[in-house]
């Protein structure tokens, strides 16, 4: 055993002070800035100001009158409406040219937690848009924050793999060939974009009035006997009795605390949480963080690495690398814990041997509070339809985890997926958030009402030599990335 390995049973490390280590690393983005943490410590890549409301915009069966609609605001006074029949265009390129954290527009003013939710462009929302309207409509009813990531990973994070992965078991399938994309539509990168939730949830924590984050996956949902009711008790204790930083839904085997799911998490507005989002750590003791360790499609296994590493920089246990030096990500899932018993320790233990990484509690289980969690089958879909105007209906195409018959007739019933999100009987033209009204831009007065005079009659005869009868656009990004017809004539 090294002298370094001895450090924390030597209780050399006693003490953390995670702010000044966030210090010193804010202190080296001013001489090295292109690294992945400077990225995410610097507020201005991210925009923070963007607001939106929602439209529900779904009905059980036939073709609803009015579609989904996302309306985003921003402090610089542009506005994108988006729908999922018109999702490319100017104002289109432009939301998607950095990534934007969206506030649900309402009348809280309290510093207070948020729910947070990710998503790699705005047709992956509407890709998942009964589970994102279930999640805003329990927000709204409950005077809660929630805020949604829209945006790609970074180039600086997604074209490479972090520290270590290089050096890890897991190495031989992740340098042969590039990952697939985690969502659709996402380029082909190292690093799959299952890491924007560490982005995401800095920049959040970074908002003066949110004092905390609860994570859920996008197509989470609130169950029906809970929808609308209150905030969780197990989020007001977690938040309120003010004992634990960072919370993951309770391990998969009791006797190994961090052996988590990356799908629900908690994290309080200090810095522990954000040297443990961050990028690189206590370079003394080999403190191993979430994103800089990154390493495959899945998320998890740098999780492991990292809880694990800083565990053993508080003094909780010994820690030298063996995830990524021992295991691939399918073999640690499957960890054999007898023949690991170093790596073995309850959530109680770890309160007893190092109070101050507080960590993880046992009687505060995530997976018990009233989000519900399971994946979905990428073919198994439904479309919804609805009216556009002047003769013309569109449809979305989205994610259906009751498994229903997706059909293509409007006489498809849908209420078994409505009706288990809640939404039933939330009408089509309910409108989530409170967006003020646009400003409108009052008219020039650099033209004369004579000179418009004078050019009116060569407009008009332009305007009827170049008449012709076209029809919208034919074709739309589909919520799986590809292109699908979107708009069609009915009579």
């Amino acid at each position: 055993m090294t002298p370094l390995r001895l450090l924390p049973l030597l209780g050399t490390v006693a003490c953390l002070d995670y702010a000044a280590d966030l210090a010193s690393y804010r202190e080296k983005c001013k001489s090295k800035p292109n690294t992945a943490f400077c990225w995410m410590d610097d507020p201005g890549n991210v925009d923070g100001s963007c607001r939106f409301a929602a439209r529900a915009g779904l009905v059980s069966m036939g073709a609803s009158s009015v579609g989904p609609r996302l309306d985003l605001r921003f402090d610089n006074g542009k506005a994108w409406t988006a729908v999922p029949h018109a999702l490319t265009g100017s104002k289109a390129h432009a939301f998607s040219s950095k990534p934007r954290l969206c506030a649900l527009a309402t009348e809280q003013t309290d510093p207070s937690p948020s729910l947070l939710l990710i998503a790699n462009n705005v047709d992956y929302v509407f890709r998942l848009w009964p589970y994102f309207i279930n999640k805003v409509m329990w927000a709204s009813s409950t005077r809660h924050r929630l805020s949604i990531w829209i945006g790609e990973l970074p180039k600086i994070v997604a074209a490479k793999s972090g520290d270590g992965c290089r050096a890890s078991k897991q190495k031989q399938s992740l340098y042969s060939r590039r990952l697939k994309q985690s969502y659709y539509g996402s380029p082909r990168q190292k690093s799959s974009n299952h890491h924007a939730k560490m982005l995401a949830a800095y920049r959040l924590l970074a908002d003066p009035y949110v004092t905390g984050l609860y994570y859920v996956d996008m197509d989470a949902y609130v169950r029906p006997d809970a929808l609308f009711s209150s905030v969780p008790s197990l989020f007001r204790k977690v938040h309120y009795d003010d004992v634990v930083d960072v919370l993951f839904e309770n391990a998969r085997d009791q006797s190994l605390f961090w052996h988590l799911h990356g799908d629900t998490f908690y994290l309080r507005d200090v810095a522990l949480s954000r040297i443990f989002l961050k990028a690189r750590g206590r370079q003394r003791l080999k403190t191993q963080e979430w994103l800089e360790r990154r390493c495959g499609f899945k998320d998890q296994y740098s999780l492991w690495h990292a809880v694990l590493g800083m565990a053993g920089a508080a003094g909780c246990m010994e820690y030298d690398g063996e995830i990524y030096r021992n295991f691939t990500y399918q073999e640690a899932l499957h960890i054999d814990k007898n023949e690991w018993k170093a790596l073995k320790m309850t959530c109680g233990g770890r309160q007893k041997r190092c109070p101050e990484f507080r960590f993880c509690r046992d009687k505060y289980d995530l997976a018990r509070q009233h989000f519900v969690h399971s994946n979905i089958d990428a073919g198994a879909t439904r479309r919804f339809r609805y009216d556009v105007g002047g003769g013309w209906r569109a449809d979305v195409v989205v994610a259906d985890l009751s498994g229903g018959p997706e059909g293509d007739d409007d006489a498809v019933d849908k209420s078994d997926l409505l009706g288990m999100l809640g939404l039933l009987h939330v009408g089509a033209d309910r409108v989530l958030g409170q967006l003020p009204p646009l400003e409108e831009t009052p008219p020039s007065s650099g033209v004369s009402v004579g000179w418009l005079l004078f050019l009116l009659p060569g407009v008009l005869a332009a305007a009827w030599r170049c008449r012709c009868r076209q029809e919208p656009e034919d074709e739309a990004f589909s919520a799986y990335g590809t292109r699908r017809p979107a708009l069609r004539k009915f009579i």
